[in-house]
């Protein structure tokens, strides 16, 4: 048998094993589907509405005061816990403030805090100053307004002044209003995102690069929320880039492009949970104990086999220490324990693997009969569907991009990033090739860009040493350097049936009419502005960072000529 026969049997094997395994996850899954008898989240009608809020030059940090640790004196610092904050006399609980732009921020303290003794809010600046504090009470409630010159460092703190130990239960959320806090909230994220490894001795800058949205843009903070998200690679097989461990050791090629999002669910009885869901896509070099590996990279070159791997994560985030109830939790994976720390997470690979190229992650989320449902699709397969049943029946789910934070301290942020592959292989340092990157919402059934991004993400253990360029509105491209800090885009994204545009102008007046040559145009017929109907002529003032979806139908000129008669106009496609 000749080498090029064997090369070709072998192929097919590898084809054979794939397309029995797709089959199975097709089988598996419209089984799932007659077992539960429910539609997908694509069918179902979105409870809750979507669509974009401008909230103007406000963003909000959240704390909830039973999930932070005892602190040690003169140690700062938070851990989960699930029991009242503990304060021994003298301590005290700090929470950063930063501002990296030039001006005047307002803040407003709301408080809701009890204590079993007198405790009180101060505020120091980057030089340990006192410059502002309340009066110790066993209860705090209400508003504290006051001004903080930016740029600076400061530190919100509740103190324990009193002889005996603070026993502290309650919320605190801190607003912060004006252009320099507007525009120091992704910075700060980005600033704590970028840290130094140490990959095999060598100190190293990494963090998760790509494109990452945080829900601020020049003139203001927005909410967006959405029922789906997609994430576009384009992952040619020429790339490389080296993995390491979690100990800094080089493991080999590994790599993974995530879209990462945070789901909101909002229950009957008028509370909230919060889920951070992850759609993954990445490349793990095989390793085969001995000769063995060599002898398969061999095989792996040879025959140019390089397939990609796909797999999601869903971890309830609504505070820092809970956790998935596996009574509660359906799907085709698991519940494992985190590898580090307290908690837990959901997931599954999905079955065979997927070729280089152009890949499309999407992540979308409904409820139906009280139930939360995420659906995780890979170039348009649905590879898993999981229902969450909380505690109480949920009436709405959606995915939320906003300046504000969980109770945990994590801002609600959309993320397609280019990192390490998992936990266990956390970095990854691209030395060759590039990255295509595309990032939308959902939004009156168009995919559209987010209004405004950055190229560095947060909240992931997962980084890389790469850098980001832009490549217009909605994507960029990750190439090999040093991490770098910038922002992609920002503006008014107009999505037609030809493409996206970004301006900075409010007169969209112009996409009334759209001449595509040859005797075609589009005329207007309907417009939705941050996912609302719209009058046609309320285009001439259009919100600046609005997402604006314009619906047209199609007209054709056409001249028609007889004897003594000649006829000349547009007409209707249909």
């Amino acid at each position: 048998m000749s080498l090029e026969t064997m090369k070709g049997l072998l192929e097919n094997v590898i084809i054979i094993k794939e397309i029995v395994i797709i089959i199975k996850d097709v089988v598996e899954s419209i089984q799932q589907l007659i077992k539960k008898d429910i539609k997908t989240c694509k069918e179902i009608e979105p409870a809750h509405g979507y669509g974009l809020q401008p909230i103007g030059r406000c963003v909000f940090q959240t704390y909830n005061l039973l999930i932070y640790r005892k602190l040690a004196p003169g140690q700062y610092g938070l851990e989960p816990r699930e029991t009242p904050q503990e304060l021994a006399p003298g301590e005290s609980l700090p929470i950063p403030l930063d501002f990296t732009e030039a001006g005047t921020v307002q803040l407003i303290i709301s408080a809701d805090v009890s204590s079993n003794v007198p405790v009180r809010l101060a505020i120091y600046n980057a030089q340990g100053e006192e410059i502002w504090a309340d009066r110790p009470s066993t209860r705090i409630v209400g508003d504290r307004l006051l001004d903080l010159e930016a740029p600076g460092s400061y530190e919100l703190r509740i103190e324990n002044p009193s002889s005996a130990t603070a026993s502290l239960t309650g919320r605190l959320e801190v607003i912060m209003c004006s252009d320099p806090a507007v525009r120091s909230w992704p910075r700060q994220y980005i600033k704590s995102a970028i840290k130094y490894a140490t990959l095999n001795g060598v100190k190293t800058k990494t963090a998760p690069m790509g494109i990452a949205v945080y829900g601020v843009k020049k003139d203001g903070g927005y909410i967006l929320t959405t029922d789906a998200v997609k994430g576009v690679a384009y992952i040619p097989p020429d790339v490389s880039a080296s993995g390491y461990r979690r100990d800094g050791s080089y493991y080999g090629q590994a790599f993974s492009v995530q879209l990462n999002a945070f789901v909101i669910a909002k229950l009957k009885d008028g509370t909230a949970q919060y889920y951070w869901v992850r759609n993954i896509v990445g490349f793990k070099e095989n390793k085969i104990p001995g000769v063995w590996n060599k002898i398969w990279r061999i095989i792996q070159r040879f025959f140019k086999y390089k397939r990609l791997k796909v797999r999601n994560y869903i971890e309830d985030v609504t505070t820092a220490t809970s956790t998935l109830d596996k009574s509660r939790v359906r799907g085709k994976g698991k519940i494992y324990n985190k590898p580090a720390g307290p908690g837990n997470y959901y997931e599954y690979v999905m079955r065979g693997s997927i070729p280089f190229g152009r890949i499309e992650l999407e992540t979308w989320v409904c409820v139906d009969d009280g139930k939360i449902i995420v659906e995780f699709y890979a170039n348009g397969q649905k590879y898993d569907e999981v229902t969450i049943r909380p505690y109480a029946p949920a009436t709405s789910a959606y995915i939320e991009i906003a300046p504000t934070t969980t109770s945990a301290g994590r801002p609600l942020d959309l993320m397609l990033v280019f990192g390490g592959y998992d936990i266990g292989i956390p970095w990854a340092f691209l030395n060759a090739g590039q990255i295509g990157l595309e990032l939308y919402v959902r939004m009156n059934g168009a995919w559209v860009p987010p209004p405004s991004a950055w190229s560095v993400g947060y909240g992931t253990a997962e980084r890389s040493y790469a850098s980001v360029v832009p490549q217009g509105v909605g994507s960029a491209i990750v190439k090999p350097g040093p991490p770098n800090s910038q922002q992609l885009w920002a503006g008014t994204i107009i999505a037609t049936p030809i493409g996206f545009n970004i301006i900075t102008s409010t007169d969209l007046s112009s996409y009334a009419s759209l001449n595509l040559g040859n005797g075609t145009r589009l005329i207007l017929t309907g417009a939705y502005i941050n996912g609302r109907p719209a009058q046609l002529s309320s285009l001439s003032n259009v919100p600046l960072g609005s997402i604006v979806v314009l619906q047209y139908k199609r007209q054709y000129f056409v001249s028609i000529s007889a004897p003594g008669n000649r006829t000349t106009g547009w007409f209707d496609e249909n």
